[in-house]
């Protein structure tokens, strides 16, 4: 049997022109996130659903030109309003699992 599990971390940097709370918002609000998280050009969204809160889940489907679905599905654990954002979140293409990631968004 042949395992490829990766363990790695890494940061990064965004200053955006809006408070703390504005950008909150734009990861709790559908509509919001909806105009920045989504596919790569030509994909279709079938399936969007955000319960934000802590215990809540976070779903995106979608199809890919190639025929190809796409399915992100996040689970949120922490979540401080304007400042902090703690979900795993994981990764499938067609109905194989491709990635486990547990990420922590800090805002100031």
């Amino acid at each position: 049997m042949t395992s490829r599990i990766h363990h790695g971390q890494f940061a990064i940097e965004r200053t955006y022109p809006a408070t703390a709370e504005r950008v909150y918002a734009a990861w709790r609000e559908v509509g919001a996130k909806a105009a920045w998280f989504h596919g790569p050009e030509g994909w279709q969204q079938l399936r969007r659903e955000i319960d934000f809160r802590v215990g809540g889940q976070e779903i995106l489907q979608g199809r890919l030109p190639s025929g190809r679905v796409t399915l992100y599905t996040a689970h949120f654990h922490a979540l401080v309003p304007g400042q902090r954002l703690v979900f795993d979140y994981d990764m499938h293409l067609d109905d194989l699992h491709h990635s486990t990631s547990l990420a922590t968004v800090e805002l100031f």
